[in-house]
C-alpha cells in the first residue's frame, strides 16, 4: 500500500520527461509543454495526498490482527508535506502562466 503514492510520482516523472523532450525540440512556449508542466504539479500534489492517506490505512492494515488496545492508526502531516504541496501549487501556477505565454506566442507567430 505504501507504493501507491509512488505511482503518482512516477507519472509526474514521466510527464517531466515529456516536457524536457519538448524543450529539447525547441517547443518552449507550446500548449503541450504547459499541459505537461501542469501534470507534473498535479502528480506532485497527488503524491503528497496519497502518501498522507495511505499511511493510516497501512498502519491499520498491519495491526488489524492485534488484540483490541494494541491496534494502531498512524496519521502524519508535517512540514515536508506542506512544502511539497506548496511546490505543487507553484508548479501548477507556472504551468498556467506558460499556457498564457503559449497563447501570446501563437498570436505573435501570426503577425510574422
Amino acid at each position: 500500500m505504501t507504493n501507491i503514492p509512488l505511482l503518482a510520482l512516477g507519472y509526474g516523472l514521466y510527464q517531466l520527461r515529456a516536457l524536457f523532450q519538448r524543450y529539447a525540440r525547441g517547443e518552449y512556449f507550446s500548449a503541450a509543454a504547459a499541459i505537461h508542466l501542469g501534470r507534473v504539479g498535479q502528480s506532485l500534489a497527488w503524491w503528497v495526498v496519497l502518501g498522507v492517506l495511505c499511511q493510516p490505512l497501512s498502519s491499520v492494515w498491519l495491526t488489524i490482527l492485534r488484540p483490541v488496545g494494541h491496534r494502531l492508526v498512524n496519521v502524519g502531516f508535517g512540514s515536508s508535506e506542506v512544502v511539497s504541496l506548496f511546490m505543487a501549487a507553484s508548479i501548477t501556477v507556472i504551468a498556467r502562466i506558460l499556457q498564457r505565454a503559449s497563447e501570446v506566442d501563437a498570436e505573435n507567430r501570426q503577425f510574422v
